[in-house]
């Protein structure tokens, strides 16, 4: 199933944002929302258009609070599902998108 190099970087992106705790406690809320929003039986067109409720899906874990540990939770969060959403409608095609710099090769100028 993951046999290109775009499929393999795009696999690892997806499995280090499960590695935050971050995402993790949030994505249990969100999932929920997805499904329900997707229903079913749902097509590719409504994967895509997914994206017109990634705000409403984002605000089912938010806070109250105003502070910086919430704002910086806040961002990493949605950084975070923002990432997923566009590897999610990515696949088949050579565009990663990634949120942890290592995952991109270090390449050296000879």
């Amino acid at each position: 199933m993951y046999n290109t190099i775009p499929d393999l970087l795009r696999k690892a992106s997806i499995e280090s944002l499960f590695t935050t705790k971050t995402f993790n406690t949030c994505w249990g809320v969100w999932k929920n929302k997805i499904e329900s929003i997707l229903g079913p039986n749902y097509s590719e067109s409504d994967i895509i258009n997914l994206g017109e409720h990634l705000s409403e899906i984002f605000r089912t874990t938010g806070g109250t609070g105003r502070g910086q540990g919430e704002l910086s939770g806040g961002g990493v969060a949605w950084e975070s599902l923002v990432c997923w959403y566009i590897n999610l409608c990515t696949v088949g095609s050579r565009i990663v998108a990634l949120k942890k710099m290592s995952l991109v090769p270090k390449y050296k100028y000879l």
